[in-house]
């Protein structure tokens, strides 16, 4: 490899409220090159940096200040990108190397520089995949089941799941690659497997497993109370319903997943049970696939033009600051053990959008489910705490579920 293509990433280390509000809301996830046409790119926020930091003096090199707009323009514009709590910048070694650049960001806005190496993703041959039939659509494309030849050395054949492409445009191909580098190094029991690309020709496509019982959120309504099917036309009441140690077994599931991710530094945004998949034998695994946001329109309030963001699930500071963190994950988790709970209730379904935002930045709570014992309860709360360092780490709620899913029933407080 060329030294000037050599990649590096900076990782923001930084947890003062100051440099928080200038660069961080920092979980950043994508990677973008200095040669990129970066939106709102103007190296104007040099003279934000030297606000913040008297030790750069009009005698500068003018070569250096322009080094130092071009890393801190393109780590400020991947802001909007998030999903990790560091940047990866594709930018020639040089340039991260040069001393200014590199004092300046580790003494201004606490960053390391250690080496980033692209991962290897798996290409699948197109006649390799047989589509079956439709799954769903999103704003990206659409998602089908299929079967998939010589994907694995033990089966002929696999059923999968296939997210196309819609639009083959040059940024949304760089967008598809970039996130097919990110799903490769996500490899967990707990998180839907990624198998792999195929690029040549279009659609592009993306290869998952299929998790034959969908997502969560429609299988909790499927064996809740309510739950009614149809019998020779009629209604009838269905079977089923979910025990108190299958719900702490599917929470419990997707909290080991969220221990996964935090420890990849991966921050997920939008985690609820509409994002979690179900397989066989009550398996349960966090994925996303891009369609909730179509299927479940009234789970996401429209912001401005184009952005949905799902406020019933997010945290104060993710609502008034747009700030994403592991933490606001974990508040998100919160919710998601009501949703388990409640046999997949929308949380809040009795208010209306605004009327959440007014309830959760107010520090309001969701009551406690008519089934959830204390125990669980206490979790939930654990995790509304209003200020992020004081919520419940996710390690410390993995391992209360599993103790909770080991205990005998019995000892669970469902009534008081």
């Amino acid at each position: 490899m060329d030294k000037a293509d050599e990649v590096v990433e900076y990782i923001a280390t930084s947890n003062t409220r100051e440099k928080e509000l200038m660069i961080l809301q920092a979980d950043i996830s994508k990677t973008w090159s200095c040669e990129d046409s970066v939106p709102g790119a103007n190296h104007g926020h040099v003279r934000e940096w030297e606000k913040h930091d008297q030790s750069m003096s009009p005698g500068d090199d003018m070569l250096d200040r322009k080094l130092l707009g071009c890393v801190l323009d393109t780590f400020l514009a991947l802001t909007t990108l998030v999903h990790f709590d560091y940047a990866v910048l594709c930018i020639p070694v040089e340039t991260a190397q040069h001393p200014v650049v590199m004092k300046k960001m580790r003494l201004c806005f606490g960053f390391k520089l250690c080496r980033y190496v692209t991962p290897d993703v798996q290409h699948i041959k197109r006649r390799d995949i047989v589509l079956k039939r439709e799954l769903g659509e999103g704003a990206f494309g659409k998602v089908f089941l299929a079967e998939c030849y010589n994907l694995s050395p033990t089966n002929d054949k696999m059923l999968v799941a296939v997210k196309a492409l819609k639009d083959p445009t040059l940024a949304a191909r760089k967008d598809f690659q970039r996130e097919a580098e990110l799903l490769t190094n996500l490899q967990h029991e707990h998180i839907v497997k990624f198998y792999g690309v195929c690029g040549d020709g279009d659609p592009l496509i993306m290869v998952f497993e299929y998790m034959k019982h969908g997502d969560l959120n429609k299988f909790l309504r499927a064996h809740g109370p309510d739950a009614m099917i149809l019998v020779d036309g009629q209604p009838r009441q269905a079977k089923g319903e979910l025990g108190l140690s299958q719900m702490l077994h599917i929470a419990s599931q997707i909290a080991s997943g969220m221990v996964y991710l935090a420890s990849q530094h991966f921050v997920h945004r939008d985690l609820a049970t509409r994002n979690c998949l179900v397989g066989a034998n009550l398996l349960v695994k966090i994925g996303d696939f891009g369609m909730s946001r179509d299927v479940y329109s009234t789970d996401y309030y429209r912001v401005g033009g184009h952005t949905m963001l799902p406020i019933r699930w997010m945290p104060p500071e993710s609502i008034m600051y747009r700030k994403f963190t592991t933490e606001s994950d974990v508040w998100s988790f919160g919710v998601i053990l009501w949703e388990i709970f409640t046999y997949g209730k929308q949380p809040w379904f009795q208010l209306s959008n605004t009327e959440v935002i007014e309830c959760i930045t107010q520090g309001r709570v969701l009551e406690r489910p008519r089934v959830c014992p204390k125990e669980v309860y206490d979790i939930m709360l654990g995790c509304w705490q209003r200020e992020p360092q004081q919520r419940l780490n996710i390690k410390e709620i993995y391992k209360i579920l599993h103790a909770l899913g080991k205990a005998t029933p019995i000892y669970l407080d469902i009534l008081g």
